[in-house]
């Protein structure tokens, strides 16, 4: 019998930032200059953390406005829930 270990990860509000600035940045540099950024996150403590969204806002990225606990809005969560499943 096999034991599947769940794989976690945590980031600081600091490493969040750091990877929204390698990655998201340029990104919307390179695909949308000229218009304003309306960014998808969930509720990851780094990502509702207070000096996130001033990160956010100082750089005029706006957060779409999503429900907590809404998997039927998020197909990934039934990707995920496969996954899990051995699927």
């Amino acid at each position: 019998m096999s034991s599947k270990k769940e794989a976690t990860y945590k980031h600081s509000p600091d490493d969040y930032q750091q990877i929204l600035k390698d990655g998201l940045l340029s990104t919307i540099e390179k695909y949308y200059p000229k218009a304003n950024a309306i960014f998808q996150q969930d509720f990851a403590p780094c990502h509702k953390s207070k000096s996130t969204k001033q990160w956010l806002t100082k750089r005029n990225i706006e957060i779409l406005p999503w429900p907590a606990n809404s998997p039927n809005l998020n197909p990934i969560e039934n990707v995920w829930n496969d996954i899990k499943k051995g699927y």
